[in-house]
């Protein structure tokens, strides 16, 4: 099961690797950086630049293990999309142990897989990371409830035992939002303890756990937790400024040959699916197909729709740093033009 990372521990570790990533970012004039971060900043670095001149060998990492949310990714690569566009691409796969914004703060990969509100954090915590592309526009991330169980509102929550990861932001948000008053037990990753308890809620993501309940033979339902206000852009691609700055050929060509492999992966996942396989040999197949039917709207509607997937808005943002703010997950001021981009992603 994807495994959601804590918010608290994330804050943690951001803070053990800010003196490394103030180190690879090297003494950029914040001017400088600034320019490199906002919307249409590298304009006049880019005009022109379809793709690098030479092979650049780079490297991505990944959120998790090799699954549908990254198909378009793999896509990329098997369909040849990064090599027509100068680039030899490694990926590497996540886990639990696989500190993706640390890899790419500190240089050791180029770019990373993240949830928005991690990129916010980063950036408070003086981690200049910036958003290039977002996957999806709607996040899968869900609570699931068996499906005897009313839960037509928030409020239902109450009294309710809640399988959750602790100080995960989006229940940090439900919870004071909402008012909610529940037992929480601490997620470990299994469906165990939420099968075993027709009272019990639990974390999720509805392109995965669904399907696995319903495999064990039970009915259960979930709500998207985009339904409670808390909607942030999941499974972002990330850089540095620094890297925007120096190499905006690069994040050019890589971004839009990503998007290219998001289109034809949505169209079909078959190829995509095997080569993850290869990759992570506990991926389920016809689970992989589920994820695949579920989480392709969530890629393509919204402001997708056109404007092209991975577009993102300052608005989106703006509502996302409110609400972390509301939770005092964030504590400064922060501009949120700074932590995203759409300078990259092919024009419309």
């Amino acid at each position: 099961m994807r495994k959601s990372k804590s918010t608290f521990g994330l804050v943690i570790c951001l803070l053990m690797v800010t003196v490394l990533v103030l180190s690879a970012c090297g003494n950029n004039d914040s001017k400088g950086s600034d320019k490199a971060a906002n919307n249409g900043a590298a304009s006049d670095n880019t005009a022109g630049a379809d793709k690098p001149k030479e092979l650049a060998e780079i490297k991505q990492v990944l959120q998790w293990y090799a699954g549908p949310e990254f198909g378009g990714q793999y896509e990329a690569d098997i369909k040849g999309y990064y090599e027509e566009a100068g680039l030899k691409v490694e990926t590497q796969q996540g886990g639990a142990s696989v500190s993706y914004i640390q890899l790419v703060a500190s240089g050791k990969a180029e770019f990373g897989i993240a949830q928005g509100y991690e990129i916010l954090q980063a950036r408070e915590n003086g981690i200049p990371l910036v958003g290039v592309a977002a996957i999806f526009q709607k996040s899968p991330q869900s609570l699931l409830f068996h499906s005897d169980m009313e839960f037509n509102d928030y409020s239902d929550l109450n009294g309710k035992t809640v399988i959750i990861q602790p100080g995960v932001a989006y229940w940090e948000y439900i919870k004071k939002k909402y008012n909610i008053k529940a037992k929480e037990v601490a997620y470990n990753g299994t469906l165990n303890a939420f099968l075993a308890d027709k009272n019990a809620v639990q974390q999720g993501y509805a392109t995965n756990e669904p399907f696995y309940a319903k495999k064990e033979g039970f009915d259960v339902n979930y709500k998207l937790n985009s339904d409670s206000g808390f909607n942030p852009y999941p499974d972002v691609i990330f850089t540095t400024e620094k890297y925007i700055e120096e190499n905006p050929e690069i994040v050019k060509a890589f971004v839009q040959a990503s998007m290219k492999g998001w289109e034809s992966y949505n169209a079909d996942p078959t190829a995509a699916h095997n080569k993850m396989k290869e990759e992570n040999r506990d991926l389920d197949m016809d689970g992989a197909k589920y994820g695949w039917e579920i989480q392709t709207p969530l890629t393509v509607d919204g402001d997708a729709a056109t404007n092209g997937i991975g577009y993102m808005t300052e608005a989106r943002w703006t509502e996302l740093y409110e609400a972390m703010k509301f939770v005092d997950l964030l504590k400064k001021d922060q501009d949120v033009t700074k932590a995203f981009t759409t300078e990259f992603l092919p024009a419309q």
